[in-house]
């Protein structure tokens, strides 16, 4: 008789269930990605967040990027503030418009091998102005 109560539990005795996950759909997502002014930004960076995936925009500003239905984009361009865009399942974004950052550009020194920051520069550094290149009526800039 206990054996029989031992068996009998244990047959009766409820098993958590395992949820098994359901995978992600991927939905190809398309959008725009402009500045304040409504320009399309040319070569900008739209990547998966928490993922290698991404891609860059192309003339018009426009991108295309297969990616998780839930996923979150982040978009990134020189001179402006990243922007975390959620997908939520939709295919078509429409424009993408990033906040310029001013203050990103103020002591990073472009030189012939890459970018550094004008404290760690050992050289001479030169500031162009680009209103004093408006005012000068050249034909080559160099």
């Amino acid at each position: 008789m206990l054996t029989f109560g031992v068996v009998g539990g244990l047959v009766f005795t409820a098993n958590p269930a395992i949820a098994a996950e359901a995978p992600q759909q991927n939905v190809k997502v398309s959008g725009q990605v402009v500045d304040p002014d409504g320009e399309p930004l040319i070569g900008a960076t739209v990547r998966v967040k928490g993922n290698d995936t991404g891609t860059m925009t192309d003339l018009d500003g426009n991108f295309q990027l297969d990616a998780p239905s839930s996923a979150t984009l982040v978009v990134s361009y020189v001179g402006f503030r990243d922007m975390e865009v959620a997908i939520g399942g939709r295919s078509a974004l429409g424009q993408i418009q990033l906040a310029s950052d001013e203050n990103m550009l103020e002591q990073v020194v472009v030189v012939g091998y890459g970018t550094q920051k004008k404290a760690d520069l050992t050289g001479s550094v030169a500031i162009v102005n680009a209103e004093e290149m408006k005012r000068v009526s050249n034909s080559n800039i160099s």
